[in-house]
């Protein structure tokens, strides 16, 4: 492993810290420094947030009870990781649908660390309702069967209150294999720990 800063300064960049935004801007010396007002607007946006119908009193957390994951089953595009969550000592996978999951929310990890309540499924957005004692967000993967490529991971973003609705785009265009349809995907899986929450993707139109 090395800095990157020194690998950037050997061939040819400057770098410099923003403080104020909690970036590190790298550009060609010589040049004058990039205006990246933009960028700094893009990464500071909101994710839109939808209300998620709200849950009853009735409702009764369950502890995820799910089966063995053989990480050997799954793949992903052209040498992309499959997830770590699987790959640990006694990981499992939990199947649930959206009904399913509204009646019955789902807490995580040994700890409780994290509990999911609601999963809504949109074209173009997965909003999910969810409780963390870290504040922040699950790491998402859009599953078509066993290939979990499409992996959203939980970004940087911290939420000041529990419980908090998190939406989650449905289509990247950054990396190769990572572009998605909704109506592709058979499962919204969520990852904590060891465990795999698979939540039947209600606009799946395939035939497996």
């Amino acid at each position: 492993y090395l800095p990157a800063r020194f690998v950037a300064e050997a061939l040819g960049y400057m770098v410099e810290w923003d403080s104020e935004h909690n970036i590190v801007l790298a550009y060609p010396r010589g040049e004058e420094k990039p205006d990246i007002s933009e960028v700094i607007d893009y990464v500071d946006r909101e994710v839109p947030q939808e209300p998620v119908e709200e849950q009853s009193d009735n409702e009764e957390p369950v502890e995820f009870s799910g089966k063995p994951l053989n990480p050997n089953e799954y793949e992903a595009h052209d040498g992309w990781a499959i997830p770590y969550e699987f790959k640990q000592p006694g990981a499992s996978r939990m199947d649930v649908t959206v009904e399913e999951l509204r009646q019955n929310p789902v807490v995580m990890g040994s700890n409780g660390g994290k509990i999911i309540y609601d999963v809504d499924v949109q074209q173009d957005m997965v909003y999910v309702k969810q409780f963390a004692t870290s504040h922040a967000p699950a790491v998402l993967i859009l599953a078509k069967g066993n290939n979990v490529t499409a992996q959203r991971a939980n970004t940087l973003k911290k939420y000041s209150s529990n419980t908090f609705t998190h939406g989650y785009y449905v289509s990247y265009d950054t990396r190769p294999g990572t572009d998605t349809k909704i109506e592709d995907v058979t499962h919204i899986m969520l990852l904590y720990s060891n465990q795999a929450l698979a939540v039947e993707n209600p606009l799946y139109k395939g035939d497996n």
